[in-house]
């Protein structure tokens, strides 16, 4: 795309009618697996690129709108014109997606698809060739990080924080009021607003400033964030690099998101930290939550050692990365020696405002995940309220308990004189925080009765009659296997048995 800031079409009603056209060709998730192969849709990794170009040789129109937009290579003119059928291929220029260069028509953004969603932003080939520090970024890996926790309730005002191409903006749309989406680079912003218009969004508006900035005095309900998080020795890309030392630009905006929520508003946020070799991913974070008046959640996704946190950095950021590797990396690490940087994180931080009480604290490790995490957040704060609101046991004991639909039992047998017998069996959440738990096949049989009628300690009575001991050290030493049950999400709280 050329250097203006002009993206978009001049006749309003053609953004509705690119959004059919590339529909009618099959331009979705599906359609591009389908036309590239597994993983075709996941990956724009180089090498690939051969065979999806041999692939989409085919000159039809899909596989015209797929060289175009996301392998970003010219094709002839005729066969754009065709591809783009009944709009004409002028409107397309105008609105700088295309351009002319002789006899052929090249891309100059990027589209991408997610769900039902098309996201324009700029073409790889602008970063990796280093071109321009105001590149905006499509959808990325740490994009999709973001989205898979985002609560999904409906609230009035959201606000995307460092909205890049604006992926997070237009999924809060459907479940929010009003969106607002701001980012310090003003492409960024002309991205977002595209978007908007392209996927029928109207409920979304774009401003331009540094972080909260544009937003003095205006709270929300919901804030989510995946601003340059990157601990790099520069300031080069906007969309990656905040030029602030360190990890305190995410430190810093966790400080001040407190301010800009409404009481019991949610913020969420990508972000690294910096700590030592020999610190855990949560002492990193040691200080930073102090005094903000909010409960915290942070779900840890990885650490990486220094070393390799720069060489990943530099081979997707820096063009000379092949023949200036050496100079690059020893600067990135005289960097982090300076500061003493040994050891990077990285993981999703949810804030909830929640003012005038106690706040508390959860640094949750889940190695693996599945399905939108979003309700499983939401399940957690609620979880988090009861355990705290629940201190004595009187209280655990007279709750009815609800077992989620997402808890699978599995037991695992091996062979034996009288015939298969128990190795082990456990507990697991087949979606969200797939957490799992050792677990006794008689608990894992109360933990299915618990349907949100019988208090647990109905359960536990019962329980107890069947393995044939004494109720009272039983409960003693049930109670904290079922807080943890509530803290992981196995169980949630329903109503108290009436005193």
């Amino acid at each position: 795309m050329s250097d203006s800031l002009a993206l978009g079409f001049t006749n309003a009603m053609d953004y509705a009618r690119a959004r059919e056209l590339l529909s009618h060709h099959e331009y979705s998730p599906e359609g591009i697996g389908k036309a590239l192969g597994e993983g075709g849709a996941l990956s724009m990794h180089s090498s690939h690129f051969p065979i999806w170009l041999r692939r989409t040789n085919a000159a039809t129109p899909l596989n015209t709108l797929i060289r175009l937009f996301l392998l970003n290579v010219p094709v002839d003119a005729d066969r754009a014109r065709q591809a783009l059928e009944p709009m004409d291929l002028a409107s397309w220029e105008k609105a700088n997606l295309l351009s002319r260069n002789g006899e052929h028509v090249v891309p100059q953004v990027q589209i991408q698809t997610h769900g039902d969603l098309l996201l324009a932003s700029d073409m790889p080939s602008q970063l990796y060739a280093g071109h321009r520090s105001d590149y905006v970024m499509g959808i990325a890996r740490s994009s999709m990080l973001l989205v898979n926790q985002t609560l999904r309730g409906p609230v009035r005002r959201a606000l995307d924080l460092g909205a890049g191409c604006g992926i997070q903006a237009l999924l809060c749309a459907p479940h929010s009021g009003q969106v607002w989406a701001t980012d310090q680079n003003p492409r960024a912003a002309m991205f977002t607003g595209f978007n908007a218009r392209l996927n029928g969004i109207d409920n979304l508006q774009t401003r331009i400033g540094d972080l909260f900035e544009p937003f003095a005095g205006e709270r929300f309900d919901l804030i989510v964030c995946s601003a340059p998080y990157m601990i790099s020795p520069y300031a080069k890309f906007m969309f990656c690099e905040s030029g602030m030392r360190g990890d305190q630009f995410c430190r810093q905006i966790v400080r001040q998101a407190p301010d800009y929520l409404e009481e019991g508003g949610f913020m969420q946020l990508i972000c690294n930290w910096a700590h030592g070799a020999k610190q855990t991913w949560r002492e990193g974070l040691a200080d930073w939550f102090t005094d903000i008046g909010c409960d915290v959640l942070v779900v840890g996704g990885g650490t990486e050692d220094a070393s390799s946190y720069a060489t990943s950095w530099i081979g997707t950021t820096e063009s000379e990365s092949e023949t200036r590797f050496k100079e690059i990396y020893d600067e990135w690490m005289d960097y982090y020696q300076r500061e003493g940087i040994e050891a990077v994180s990285y993981g999703v931080i949810t804030l909830r405002r929640a003012s005038g009480k106690a706040n508390w604290q959860c640094l949750e490790e889940v190695s693996q995940m599945a399905g939108s995490c979003g309700d499983a957040i939401a399940r957690f704060f609620q979880s988090q309220d009861f355990l705290r609101s629940a201190a004595d046991k009187q209280s655990i004991l007279d709750t009815r308990f609800r077992c989620s639909p997402d808890v699978r039992f599995e037991q695992h047998f091996q062979p034996s004189a009288e015939g298969w017998e128990i190795v082990s069996a456990r507990v697991r959440l087949s979606q969200g925080f797939c957490y799992s738990n050792d677990i006794n096949v008689h608990v894992a049989n109360m933990l299915a009765r618990c349907n949100g009628e019988r208090t647990l300690r109905d359960l536990l009575g019962e329980l107890a009659a069947t393995v044939n001991v004494e109720l009272q050290p039983l409960i003693d030493q049930a109670l904290p296997f079922v807080r943890h049950l509530v803290h992981q999400g196995f169980l949630s709280p329903g109503t108290a048995a009436a005193n």
